[in-house]
């Protein structure tokens, strides 16, 4: 499975990872490992994680209010 970005996903991920790294040392790290390890779990199977909208997927990221949409295609 390839895992692409939109312009807008990258933007919000990257202002995320700027918001927490200013809030605690470190954060930024932590929330990227989670963002990881979300995506490693929508690889592994993509078919895991519920259809929210036609077949758009939702991955819940762990320890954080954030959420990553995904197609399998």
């Amino acid at each position: 499975m390839i895992i692409r970005f939109s312009p807008q996903a990258d933007a919000e991920l990257t202002g995320a990872r700027e918001w927490y790294s200013q809030q605690r040392k470190n954060l930024d790290l932590e929330f990227m490992q989670c963002i990881d390890e979300a995506l490693s779990r929508a690889v592994d199977n993509p078919y895991l994680f519920p259809i929210v909208y036609r077949n758009l997927r939702r991955a819940v990221v762990r320890r954080f209010p954030f959420a990553i949409f995904y197609e399998v295609g």
